[in-house]
């Protein structure tokens, strides 16, 4: 159900562009990224894109970007439910008790606007919005329960 939204929320773009499976596309992203930071997921996903035959200057337009958000955010919460990750108040060690939609909604209404001045929204070469202005960070969670603190 999840991968379905992501073709509604491409609009134009389509996954039918990557010759993988959606589900490995996912897969891939959470093993790579696995216990590092949101910024590594995000760019986990440009990469896996990236490797798969979608061109680095298709990534970086206004569409891509919208593309790899639409993708970033589908996967978070798929990850959430999954019990891969958990969220937390960014900078802390607070794990946020709220509905999987309204974190999503959270991050999504807080990421910045496309071609922004402003260096703290940006999101690929250091990735300061993850730093500064993102309202969460991820924890991810380890098959024996533990967790591995980003």
């Amino acid at each position: 159900m999840l991968f379905i939204q992501i073709l509604i929320l491409a609009k134009e773009w389509s996954l039918n562009l990557i010759n993988i499976d959606k589900n490995t596309l996912y897969e891939m992203t959470i093993k790579l990224a696995f216990g590092y930071s949101l910024s590594t997921f995000w760019q986990h996903i440009y990469v896996d894109l990236n490797n798969n035959g979608i061109l680095i200057p298709e990534l970086l337009s206004i569409d891509g970007v919208q593309f790899r958000e639409c993708l970033f955010l589908t996967f978070l919460k798929k990850a959430f439910l999954d019990n891969k990750i958990k969220f937390v108040k960014n900078g802390t060690e607070e794990i946020i008790d709220l509905p999987i939609d309204d974190l999503i909604s959270l991050i999504k209404s807080s990421l910045p606007a496309y071609n922004s001045e402003d260096s703290n929204d940006d999101l690929d070469d250091i990735g300061m919005w993850f730093w500064v202005k993102c309202p969460v960070g991820i924890v991810w969670v380890c098959e024996d329960s533990s967790y591995i603190w980003t």
